[in-house]
């Protein structure tokens, strides 16, 4: 019995782009500066105290400047991880919750080590690897 006939175009098409990795970069990369950009609003608003004073267009003007660089630093995230986790799974040929620690550990080191040298590397890829393989242990089941 082929399955491969019961499936609708859309389907194929979806399972196609899923399959690239540019394709689940660049996908990741705009969720995440979407996803970055509401955090950022949405934190802002939360953080009354400190906009007090401040008018409606002087708030908005605020926040959407730090929703711009929240965005970005979203992005960038979520394009790298995804990317070089699926270029990871596609070389070891396994999807398990190894490649995001892996990928989540190297991402974490070049952070920690953006933020305070050799020392901060160590803690970035150590909390780096927990926390995404973690995330996608829990995510598989």
């Amino acid at each position: 019995m082929n399955f491969e006939h019961d499936r609708s175009e859309q389907e194929v098409a979806m399972e196609v782009l899923m399959d690239s990795c540019a394709a689940r970069s660049v996908l990741a990369g705009v969720g995440g500066y979407v996803m970055g950009a509401g955090f950022s609003v949405f934190g802002m608003m939360l953080g009354g105290s400190q906009m007090d004073n401040v008018g409606v267009k002087e708030f908005w003007r605020r926040a959407g400047r730090n929703a711009l660089k929240m965005g970005r630093g979203f992005a960038a995230f979520g394009f790298f991880f995804s990317g070089f986790e699926a270029v990871l799974e596609k070389r070891r040929g396994v999807h398990d919750w190894t490649n995001a620690g892996l990928v989540g550990g190297g991402l974490g080191a070049v952070q920690g080590y953006r933020f305070g040298g050799p020392p901060f590397a160590l803690a970035g890829a150590t909390g780096g690897a927990g926390f995404c393989a973690l995330i996608d242990w829990f995510m598989e089941g």
